[in-house]
């Protein structure tokens, strides 16, 4: 199963930028992704789904996998999920270890989708992502990126020392 994202009509000159920087965010977030399943070595892993761009009778669709019971953990401006226990922590600790991981460069965010328990004994129990953003202090990431004040607003709210964020 999948979900498809147009534009409409009248901003369909936007598209080839947004698919542009949806696939840098999503790039950058599965980068990061496999290194915590590397440094983590734990049951659980963070997937983050990678959408593609096809063409049905003429109009161009951003086609990503579906994901059901979708949640979100923490959103681009700071704000975290307290409905969620240690799956929203985990979140956290990700976009932590994402700015830790860059240099303090940026920070994957705006975490969302849902966490998969393994049934079966030979596999992984995983968190599903989709549509994540990342704030960076170049702005480099697309309208979501909301640039070296975003990223830093995010992390004071969630309590990283001032000190440490302006170093």
């Amino acid at each position: 199963e999948a979900i498809a994202k147009c534009f409409k009509l009248e901003y369909s000159g936007l598209e080839k930028d947004f698919f542009r920087s949806d696939f840098q965010v999503a790039d950058k977030a599965i980068q990061y992704a496999e290194e915590w399943n590397d440094f983590c070595a734990s049951d659980e892993t963070i997937l983050v789904t990678k959408g593609d761009v096809m063409t049905i009778n003429g109009k161009r669709y951003l086609v990503e996998p579906l994901i059901r019971h979708f949640t979100k953990f923490t959103s681009n401006n700071g704000w975290i999920s307290e409905d969620e226990g240690w799956c929203g922590e985990a979140m956290e600790a990700f976009t932590h270890y994402t700015y830790h991981r860059s240099g303090g460069h940026l920070i994957v965010c705006d975490l969302q989708g849902r966490y998969r328990h393994n049934r079966f004994k030979n596999s992984k129990s995983r968190f599903e992502l989709t549509d994540v953003a990342v704030c960076s202090r170049s702005c480099a990431y697309g309208p979501t990126d909301l640039g070296g004040k975003g990223l830093t607003h995010v992390l004071l709210v969630n309590g990283f020392p001032k000190r440490v964020l302006l170093q």
